[in-house]
């Protein structure tokens, strides 16, 4: 076979590439350059062909160990010795200082802990009320009072008016609901006696808010007047082994029919209930007692919420502005107060940058979670100085050990990767640590906000 085309007065391209993936980088550009100049020549002496021949001759001879680069795989042994030897001599350096080691690990881990106990509360607060279908698409009244000129206080109660005018008068939502808290009585089931506390809630509760609605039919569960929704938890409770389907519940001397039974409100839901009874037991009772005004005025703010669920086509700054001229006829009415309604998405009711009186259940607010979150910086940066302090502490001795590596032949690099390696192990030690602290403590910690 033929080294190359006669016509080509260069040396095979193989023979070059072969050059070029054997030699080292260092002597590549020289010994190339060495080897083209005597193939020049021998084409003038020798002629084509056996100039050809004689280069690819000369690469092979040149095949030396002083010019064949180090293997990929040679490098990666030596870099695992190398390693396993830093691994060893770090182990035996932190057992020789048990005390520094100590003190750095058990400073590392609890400030790991403390910070994976604040990652995991983001979590938890991120996931708050996510469990609703589309959560994004729902709202809440907010209420801003202004008495004269003074400034407003902020709630995140609104009237049962302001639902009732929005759910008449104001098209473009899916659904609305309007709910009321303050309830509690002793239900009493035969014999039996039990403290029972809930919500007010109307009709559309289940058609804006995605809770588990087990039994019963979520359009008519809570529309007639004297209508209980139970939680499973609950219902288990009061009618234990019998079905509580349409049984009877007597509160306050009346009689409530069991209508529905509701999965438990899971913990990431800022609304916690153990039952809801129709909104309509509670303006029928209302107008007996004291008249229409008794529930249907613009002031009565204080107990009530409304949340509604928009769709694809909803245009909230439309219902917004049609709000505002509800509130603005309402306003008129009123000499001294003024009442401002805005919108609250429901996602960011725990993390609302404005602190809201008269919540339905737990907010954190944003300004708690940024204080979490500096106070974890601030544990973890401590304990970064500690280590630092320390490690400058034990410098003196250091330099001796560095001193010993130099002479024998450490370069520069070996010394530095060294005590990366041994920084690295008391951080794994110190993660490891913090880990078992962490599950150790996360239920307690948990439970703490779980629980209000």
């Amino acid at each position: 076979m033929s080294l190359s085309s006669p016509s080509d007065p260069s040396p095979p391209k193989w023979a070059n590439r072969l050059l070029e993936w054997y030699c080292r980088p260092e002597v590549l550009e020289d010994l190339q350059g060495d080897l083209h100049e005597f193939f020049d020549r021998n084409v003038e002496v020798k002629g084509l062909r056996k100039a050809r021949l004689n280069f690819v001759l000369d690469v092979v001879k040149f095949m030396r160990p002083y010019t064949i680069r180090k293997l990929e795989i040679l490098n990666n042994i030596t870099t695992t010795i190398m390693f396993k030897n830093y691994f060893k001599t770090s182990l035996r350096s932190i057992a020789r200082n048990k005390l520094f080691s100590a003190i750095n690990i058990i400073g590392l881990a609890i400030s790991m802990s403390v910070c994976l106990l604040m990652i995991s509360l983001f979590a938890e607060i991120k996931s708050y009320d996510r469990f609703h279908d589309n959560p994004h698409q729902v709202y809440r009244f907010n209420n801003d009072l202004q008495y004269q000129e003074n400034d407003p206080s902020h709630f995140a109660s609104t009237s049962i008016l302001a639902g009732m005018r929005f759910k008449e008068e104001v098209p473009g939502y899916e659904a609305a609901t309007i709910i009321r808290q303050t309830f509690g009585a002793d239900a009493t089931i035969g014999d039996l006696k039990f403290p029972l506390d809930g919500l007010w809630a109307d009709e559309d509760f289940f058609n804006v808010l995605s809770f588990e609605l087990l039994r019963g039919n979520k359009e008519t569960a809570l529309l007639e007047p004297y209508s209980i929704v139970l939680t499973d938890e609950t219902a288990t409770k009061f009618f234990k082994g019998k079905d509580p389907m349409d049984e009877s519940i007597m509160l306050d001397e009346k009689l409530y029919k069991v209508t529905g039974i509701v999965k438990k409100p899971p913990f990431n839901s800022h609304m916690k209930f153990n039952s809801l009874i129709s909104l309509s037991t509670h303006i029928k009772e209302v107008k007996e007692e004291h008249g229409e005004r008794g529930y249907n005025s613009w002031m009565n703010m204080w107990s009530n919420y409304v949340y509604f669920r928009i769709n694809d086509n909803s245009n909230l700054d439309d219902l917004l502005s049609r709000v505002k001229a509800i509130e603005a006829e309402e306003n008129a009415k009123d000499e001294y107060n003024n009442i401002f309604i805005s919108f609250q998405p429901m996602t960011g009711i725990m993390t609302w940058s404005v602190d809201l009186s008269n919540q339905l259940g737990e907010s954190l607010g944003s300004t708690m979670l940024w204080v979490f979150g500096a106070l974890a910086f601030i544990v973890i940066l401590s304990a970064g100085f500690n280590y630092t302090n320390l490690s400058i502490a034990r410098s003196l001795r250091r330099a001796k050990e560095v001193g010993i590596r130099k002479v024998v032949g450490a370069t520069k690099r070996q010394v530095f990767s060294q005590f990366i390696v041994e920084a690295c192990i008391i951080a794994l030690g110190s993660l490891l640590l913090a880990y078992g602290l962490f599950f150790l403590i996360k239920p307690l910690f948990l439970n703490l906000n779980r629980e209000i």
